[in-house]
């Protein structure tokens, strides 16, 4: 999806615009300066009018993370995992630099049944 950022005012856009540039060439986000039109077809949904330009990264984004580890949880368990609520790791356990399992206040899990 990636980040999105969008001006209305042409003061703060310059302003914003080289604080964010900054930042992103820093982090090697990519950031670039997008017309209202790329705007428009980037976020279809979104009310361009008064908007002069917006700041696109195809690398950032934001993502909920309840929702996030609630998808990861559903999939998980789709597939057949079992799913250890109110359990706090409390050792990863590692083979051969590989995590073959987790020690837990509850007992230790292997992973991949092996």
């Amino acid at each position: 999806m990636g980040g999105r950022s969008f001006k209305e005012h042409q003061n703060f856009l310059d302003l914003i615009f080289r604080r964010y540039k900054t930042y992103g060439d820093y982090f090697g986000l990519g950031f670039r300066l997008v017309t209202p039109e790329e705007v428009s077809r980037l976020h279809p949904l979104l009310d361009t009018t008064g908007i002069l330009a917006g700041l696109y990264s195809e690398t950032d984004g934001y993502a909920d993370p309840l929702g996030l580890t609630n998808s990861y949880a559903k999939g998980a368990r789709d597939l057949g995992a079992s799913v250890l609520e109110e359990c706090p790791v409390e050792e990863l356990l590692v083979r051969e630099g590989k995590i073959v399992g987790v020690r837990t206040a509850k007992g230790v899990v292997s992973l991949c049944g092996k």
